[in-house]
């Protein structure tokens, strides 16, 4: 996928059916702070949902680069979903300054039982100060019973933030 709004959006999944989202290229994503314009994969319901197949995996987002715009503004968010595997994906951004818009690597909101594992990268290239909540490696909103283990945040604000009793 190069130059997207939305790389893979998958709105009200079925929980019965397979999603397997593997061995994909984002780069360079048009940024806006609108919604989640700049997403390289957005998985959302409306209500909440539970998955019986559901693998985000193997994925490259963002290029290694000094060009700014090679990377998405948000890697891959979760929405009121319960049961998805997130693991060894590699999300790469390229700020040098802190961003008018909030960047995130891993997102989930309002989701239950998510497994965020097995070497997922979330990678800025320069470590920048003050940048806080504008970059954040894996944030968790109201996510319970997630899972988190063996991943790699590297020159963010925040490696994880959790909220609301994640």
């Amino acid at each position: 996928f190069r130059q997207f709004n939305n790389g893979i959006l998958i709105s009200r999944p079925g929980g019965k059916g397979k999603i397997l989202i593997e061995n994909n290229d984002f780069i360079r994503a048009f940024i806006s702070n609108n919604n989640f314009i700049g997403t390289a994969i957005n998985l959302f319901s409306m209500h909440p949902t539970k998955m019986t197949d559901a693998t985000i995996s193997t994925n490259r987002i963002g290029l290694v680069s000094s060009a700014s715009l090679e990377h998405a503004r948000i890697g891959i968010r979760l929405s009121m979903l319960d049961r998805v595997i997130i693991e060894n994906n590699t999300i790469n951004f390229n700020l040098d300054a802190i961003p008018n818009e909030n960047y995130r690597g891993i997102w989930t909101q309002v989701c239950k039982n998510i497994k965020i594992l097995n070497n997922n990268q979330v990678i800025n290239s320069d470590l920048v100060a003050g940048m806080a909540n504008s970059l954040t490696g894996i944030r968790m909103d109201q996510s319970y019973g997630s899972c988190i283990e063996e991943n790699s945040l590297q020159n963010l604000g925040y490696g994880m933030y959790f909220s609301g009793n994640s």
